[in-house]
């Protein structure tokens, strides 16, 4: 569960791009969107390590 290559690629040139220069609204709020999207698949990944712990295919993480 991760972004493509490509949405990882953008969203890597736009997170330098907003941090060293200013980017415009639109690029904004493409940021925007694929942080959405990162974020959302992160919280999947996590609920499916939760599952998997529960029904003992995995072991816990370590703290």
């Amino acid at each position: 569960m991760r972004l493509s290559s490509p949405q990882e690629n953008r969203l890597r040139e736009l997170c330098d791009r907003q941090q060293n220069e200013s980017i415009t609204s639109e690029e904004d709020c493409e940021l925007k969107g694929l942080m959405q999207i990162y974020e959302e698949k992160l919280v999947q990944q996590a609920q499916a390590l939760n599952e998997a712990v529960k029904r003992s295919l995995i072991p816990p993480l370590e703290a």
